[in-house]
């Protein structure tokens, strides 16, 4: 493949009701989103941007990763007691070595249009050939996110991304016991969460193959 046939995905969020937030509380959430970007950046070969102080974006080179890493940033903002929006954008892009800021194509218009439209959702995907079933599996994936607790999101961040995948590896991140990560992790319906995350990398990675 070429890079103009490359299957992207990009991320387009905002921090919800980040007005209301005291000016500790914006730094506090501010700051893990930074730092989830800066991980996200290392761990999946991404670029990010910051912009307006409380929205941002991410291209992702691997599209078939972009609901997982959409999962990722809202726990990580959840488990600071914050949430944002995420519109994902499945498609080209028309300047991939260009500065993020100046990037075009169609995952970057799908992307933007997808949050200007957004109203109740938090969590939405984008592209030419979405099935009816996923849809439906990111509308369901985006009502458990939103549901999870404080506490609940700090443990499915960490389960998510401990390769070990080990209750007891969750419990010694969080300072825990193991009884309690998995008490939160059954109530937050985590191996449902973790089957829509497989079902979507596999769904966007055939869209890849149909190119």
């Amino acid at each position: 493949m070429t890079a103009s046939n490359t299957l992207f995905a990009v991320l387009t969020g905002d921090i919800v009701e980040s007005t209301t937030l005291s000016r500790e509380g914006f730094t506090r959430v501010t700051t893990q989103l930074n730092r989830t970007l800066a991980s996200i950046e290392q761990g999946f070969h991404a670029e990010s941007l910051v912009f307006r102080g409380d929205s941002f974006q991410v291209k992702l080179p691997d599209a078939t990763q972009a609901v997982a890493v959409a999962t990722h940033l809202r726990l990580s903002l959840k488990s600071v007691a914050s949430d944002c929006r995420i519109s994902i954008g499945i498609g080209n892009v028309d300047n991939p070595a260009a500065p993020l800021a100046n990037a075009t194509g169609s995952a970057f218009i799908a992307s933007g249009k997808g949050l200007d439209n957004m109203h109740k959702e938090r969590l939405q995907l984008h592209t030419n050939s979405l099935t009816q079933a996923t849809v439906l599996i990111v509308r369901c994936l985006d009502v458990l996110l939103t549901q999870a607790t404080v506490r609940q999101a700090q443990a499915l961040a960490v389960y998510f991304t401990d390769t070990s995948r080990q209750h007891q590896s969750v419990a010694d991140a969080l300072g825990t016991s193991r009884v309690n990560v998995t008490k939160l992790l059954n109530q937050s319906n985590y191996g449902l969460i973790e089957d829509m995350l497989n079902y979507c990398s596999t769904t966007l990675g055939a869209l890849g193959d149909d190119r």
